[in-house]
Order: C-alpha cells, then structure tokens, then sequence
C-alpha cells in the first residue's frame, strides 16, 4: 500500500517502504511535485521548504529541498524547526509557487508527513492532488531522482513573520458558554 494525499498532503508511520514515510518516498513524492510544478508552467520558481521536529523531519527535509532544487528550482530552505504557518506565510510573501511543510500536524507522534502549498499559500486541494499522485506514480525510483546541495535561508522570513503576528489585533476572550 502506497501512502495517498490526504487533507493538503501525505502523512504516515516512520519506517520502511511506500506505506510510510521514509526518505525515499519524500524523494519520489517531490519529483512528482516538481514534475507537476514545471508542468504548470511554474519551472524555476521559488520554492520554500520548512520542516518540524518531528523524528524523520530533518532528513525528510533536506531530500525535499535537494529534489527541487536538482529540479531547477529556487529553493528557499526555513532555517530550522518551525511551525507549520510559518511555510505559508512565506510562500505568500515571496510569491513562491510552491510549498512543502515536513510535518504531521495532530497525527501521532510516531508519524510524519509532507504538506504541500500552492501558490498564494492555499493547502493542496483536488484536482492538483490527484495530478501530483499521478506525477508521484510515474517519477522513477527514489535512488534514480537528482538532487542538488541546498543551503538553509530564509532568516529574515522568520522574523517578519513573527512581526506580523505581533502586529494583529489583540481581542478580549469571552466565555462562549455564557454567550
């Protein structure tokens, strides 16, 4: 059994063989992306890659940036564990064409995942997630994909990220027991 997209991507037991995730299923799920990406017209645009905690997330990481960027892409590399909206974010403001978050949100802690954000920073959704597992489908094994040394950036990304949440309105919590 090969893992599917679900909500906005692939998520899945650590371990060993397509039914989890492991790093060759993260490169040959990023050849799709990237195939589907240049497919689109998107070849050679910006890319940003984030990543968690998680067990796996580092070396899930690196084989996602390295695919994109063999696959001629401008891969801007989070600089370390972050959350999740953080990768959004920064898709929107570089006006990347894509994203891919190493994490598996509320799922287990045993599990990992890949999501994958469109331009604008709007989550996979279908039909473009069929069209990926398809490119997924066809892209060859793991130990036959490119991949390209890829350098950590993005710092300042960060740092206005979190200037901007500091900026957002602050309300009053209410007991919506009571309302």
């Amino acid at each position: 059994m090969t893992l599917r997209f679900g909500t906005a991507g692939l998520r899945g037991p650590v371990g060993e063989g397509p039914g989890c995730m492991n790093v060759p299923v993260v490169v040959r799920t990023t050849a799709g992306l990237a195939a589907w990406l240049i497919e689109q017209g998107s070849g050679g645009g910006t890319v940003v890659v984030g990543r968690d905690a998680r067990t796996g997330s580092a070396e899930f990481f690196d084989a996602a940036a390295e695919v994109l960027a063999a696959a001629g892409f401008d891969v801007v590399a989070l600089p370390r564990p972050l959350p999740t909206p953080v990768t959004a974010y920064a898709v929107r403001a570089l006006d990347a064409v894509a994203g891919v978050q190493i994490t598996a949100s509320h799922n287990p802690a045993a599990d990992n995942g890949y999501k994958v954000y469109l331009a604008g920073g709007a989550q996979l959704v279908s039909p473009a997630d069929r069209e990926i597992e398809a490119a997924i489908d066809a892209a060859p094994p793991a130990a036959d994909v490119p991949r390209a040394p890829v350098s950590a950036s993005g710092g300042e990304l960060v740092d206005r990220y979190l200037e901007r949440v500091a900026s957002l309105p602050r309300s009053t919590y209410r007991n919506l027991r009571s309302a």
